[in-house]
């Protein structure tokens, strides 16, 4: 598998933004953008929604925000921009997959509904200290069907003339109406 990750600065921005939020448990979200002459191009990132669950070496994206985050990007783009995979936070760690990483993408390259043989995964690795978070190495691994694995990528930052990724109200809980995911960084 060749090819880069031509990551959108203001998608790493993201990224660095969420990790900070939560310094002791990983966090983490979907990926957007294309794949151009075998390279991705990340064009934007969302953080976890209001649903997601945190814990210190796990995280678990709501499914049904996901969705509507994938429904939502193709309708706005024109169906431009896609799913392509996920980034989550690694406190305290490195930026290399865990067992449940490698497991979970291959559970998504293998869900006929998402239609992503190949899934994306980012992992930003990041350390607690008494005075915030220190980002770590963001380091890209794709998944590959033929060695069922995930295999490392380099990752180069590009800024987007045009970058689509709207904002989308995805559901907040019992009784909490909707909440706004928006790509960029408040």
């Amino acid at each position: 598998m060749s090819g880069v990750v031509l990551l959108e600065a203001r998608a790493q921005g993201l990224i660095e933004h969420e990790t900070r939020k939560r310094p002791r448990t990983e966090t983490g979200g979907a990926l957007f953008g294309f794949v151009d002459e075998g390279d991705l191009v990340v064009a934007g990132a969302y953080g976890p929604g209001p649903r997601a669950k945190h814990r210190r070496t796990t995280f678990e994206p709501h499914a049904a925000t996901t969705g509507a985050l994938m429904d939502a990007v193709r309708e706005h783009s024109k169906a431009r921009y896609r799913y392509i995979g996920s980034w989550h936070s690694h406190p305290g760690g490195v930026p290399r997959p865990s067992g449940p990483d490698i497991a979970t993408t291959e559970r998504v390259a293998s869900e006929p509904e998402v239609q992503l043989a190949c899934p994306l995964v980012l992992i930003q690795a990041s350390s607690p200290q008494p005075s915030g978070v220190a980002i770590g190495d963001l380091r890209a691994w794709r998944w590959s069907p033929e060695l069922t694995w995930l295999m490392p990528l380099e990752i180069e930052l590009i800024d987007l003339d045009e970058r689509f990724c709207p904002a989308v109200e995805v559901p907040a809980g019992w009784g909490r109406g909707k909440h706004l995911l928006s790509p960029d960084p408040a």
